[in-house]
């Protein structure tokens, strides 16, 4: 939905707009109708304040126009979480959970009965260049930043932004739904070490660096240490969490 207007930005079944949508990625997950957007930064500028993303509080420094929905982050979201319901993860030779390759991904979409051909040009690569559509949405994996400062800004804290769906490593161009559970890679805050990790900290749930541990001993340890982590996440963190599948 337009976080102005309340309405839909686009059919659901078609992922056509009737009117122009406003995007703001890179900067922002979030988009708006054109006409919304348009209308909220001059009410801002009229009150002579900043004018800020109703849903993310980030600056609106740039937007691009369009009538495509495929280019959204948004339109994408829940297809790709679907897929990940109905696959689940990838396993090794011995059994066990990994995560699962993009390429499965992108494929069970362009398989998709009900995406048109030119929705589908956003799978592979964005037609306008501006590395939106799929791609977009695979990077945000629909996290929540809740810093007030820019990424890059020396106050800028990676633990306050949420866990999102998934995890998404650009390297392997691989995936991992949080939905399956904690990431297999996953590692002890404390000692460092790979092993099932029993021990959560129920303090920090939610962001993309929460605490788990492997033992209560580590989890005893690294108290002290993640003191500050916790603090700023129950501060400045939402206020509720995301309970999965």
């Amino acid at each position: 939905e337009c976080p102005v207007c309340q309405k839909s930005l686009f059919d659901e079944k078609t992922g056509l707009s009737a009117t122009a949508l406003a995007n703001l990625s890179p900067h922002c997950s979030s988009a708006y109708h054109a006409k919304c957007l348009i209308q909220h930064c001059a009410q801002m500028k009229k009150n002579k304040k900043e004018a800020l993303c109703v849903v993310s509080n980030k600056p609106i420094t740039l937007w691009t126009r369009t009538k495509q929905a495929a280019s959204l982050g948004a339109f994408w979201i829940e297809r790709v979480e679907m897929i990940g319901k109905q696959l689940g993860p990838a396993q090794d030779d011995q059994g066990r959970d990994r995560p699962l390759s993009m390429a499965i991904v992108r494929q069970k979409l362009h398989e998709d009965p009900t995406l048109t051909d030119e929705q589908k040009e956003y799978i592979d690569d964005d037609p306008s260049g501006l590395d939106k559509g799929l791609a977009s949405c695979i990077t945000w994996g629909g996290s929540v930043d809740y810093n007030d400062c820019a990424k890059g800004h020396s106050d800028y804290k990676k633990f306050l932004v949420t866990e999102g769906i998934w995890q998404y490593d650009a390297r392997r161009d691989e995936i991992w739904f949080h939905g399956w559970g904690l990431h297999p890679k996953k590692r002890c805050d404390f000692c460092q070490s790979i092993m099932p990790l029993t021990f959560p900290c129920d303090e920090t749930q939610g962001s993309c660096e929460a605490l788990a541990y492997c033992s209560e001993k580590c989890q005893k340890s690294g108290f002290k240490r993640h003191k500050l982590t916790r603090q700023m996440w129950q501060e400045k963190g939402p206020k509720f969490a995301y309970v999965g599948w």
